[in-house]
């Protein structure tokens, strides 16, 4: 067994809920074990580990908690601009559409979406494809996708070659080029780098959420080693769209954002 086969498992014990809970879970613990009057200073601190997992599980259910952990942990780059969509747009009319490339990182599939009868993107990398074809077509770029088969996912397609059935079915938009071996945000460089630059392409333009655009640039600037150009166009930046104080009660939606935000925060800090 190698590392990569317990990330999916190690990425949950340490993403809320589950890390909050586990802090109250040991609060718990030792202030069950430390009744007697004698270990008053350590129910002290058991309680104020138990508590401190609750208000975990709480601030990482917020919505405002994911704002900001992406504007002041993550920093990630601005929305492209129109004036830089029009400077993709001429670079595309002067060097070729196939000079460029918008690469749209994958981010999970389901293998078999009951309702259509076969495999689906899942809600982020499907928002990451509506981006990245609108982008395409505001510039006259082609078209790629990064995706295979995940660490936690099970056989079937890839998801570069779902997102390539989705693209041409429901958006009629053609898929130039298509990497199929990634697993990870590391591999969606690697591969899809080498893939690229084999095709002529000179600059890549990385579409992923804002959140992930952080993490992401580093794989690439690493992978290109100077030889391409990268443009980030970061998308699905988190917003306050709720009046106070709904943005600092805990709801399904602020956990999935703090739960990708906290996946970005631990991916940087380990280097991954």
């Amino acid at each position: 067994m190698q590392f990569n086969d317990f990330k999916p498992l190690l990425s949950v014990l340490v993403m809320p809920p589950v890390l909050g809970l586990l802090v109250a879970g040991v609060g718990w613990w030792m202030a069950r074990r430390w009744q007697a009057p004698r270990h008053g200073l350590r129910r002290r601190l058991a309680r104020a580990i138990f508590f401190s997992g609750l208000a975990g599980v709480w601030l990482g259910s917020c919505q405002a908690t994911a704002l900001w952990l992406q504007d002041h942990v993550l920093h990630p780059p601005a929305a492209l601009t129109a004036a830089g969509i029009a400077e993709l747009r001429a670079e595309a009319q002067r060097d070729g559409p196939q000079a460029l490339a918008v690469v749209v990182l994958g981010g999970g599939r389901q293998r078999l979406a009951a309702e259509y009868d076969e495999p689906m993107l899942t809600e982020l990398p499907l928002a990451r494809l509506h981006y990245g074809i609108w982008l395409a077509r505001a510039t006259g770029v082609a078209l790629a996708y990064s995706g295979g088969v995940g660490w936690a996912e099970q056989g079937g397609p890839s998801e570069a070659r779902t997102a390539q059935r989705v693209a041409a079915r429901d958006y009629y938009m053609e898929m130039r080029w298509l990497e199929e071996a990634s697993r990870d945000t590391r591999e969606n460089a690697s591969f899809s780098t080498e893939l690229l630059l084999q095709a002529g392409v000179k600059h890549l333009v990385v579409v992923t959420h804002a959140s992930h655009m952080p993490r992401a640039l580093r794989a690439f600037t690493q992978a290109a080693q100077g030889r391409l150009q990268i443009t980030a166009a970061p998308m699905g930046f988190v917003t306050l769209d709720e009046r106070l104080p709904l943005p600092w009660l805990p709801t399904g939606r602020g956990m999935a954002a703090v739960h990708a935000a906290w996946h970005e925060v631990i991916g940087l800090m380990l280097g991954r």
